[in-house]
């Protein structure tokens, strides 16, 4: 299945700051906030867009500190394919011309 960019971008922002909020995300990534909250909810348990099931790769929880503001964890599967990725990364050599 396709990811559109930002919604990688965000995936990849979590998996690199464990428990970040969705503002600080949209701040690092220069992505408006309600794109990132769609993002998130793909990545997460329900895509509203689609009005599916997530792909369940992060979770989301208010902040015990404040409640406005919601922090973001690679879920298990998250992990596994960060994980995937930075090995497949690592292992790559230079891309040919």
């Amino acid at each position: 299945e396709s990811m559109p960019i930002q919604t990688l971008q965000v995936f990849l922002t979590v998996a690199a700051n464990d428990g970040i909020s969705l503002s600080k995300v949209a701040s690092l990534t220069n992505i408006p906030q309600p794109s990132v909250s769609r993002a998130a909810g793909d990545l997460g348990e329900w895509a509203s867009r689609r009005k599916t099931k997530g792909l369940m790769l992060i979770s989301t929880r208010k902040s015990p500190v404040d409640a406005r503001h919601v922090l973001c964890s690679l879920t298990p599967k998250g992990k596994r394919l960060a994980e995937r990725m930075k090995s497949h990364l690592c292992t790559s050599g230079p891309v040919s011309q």
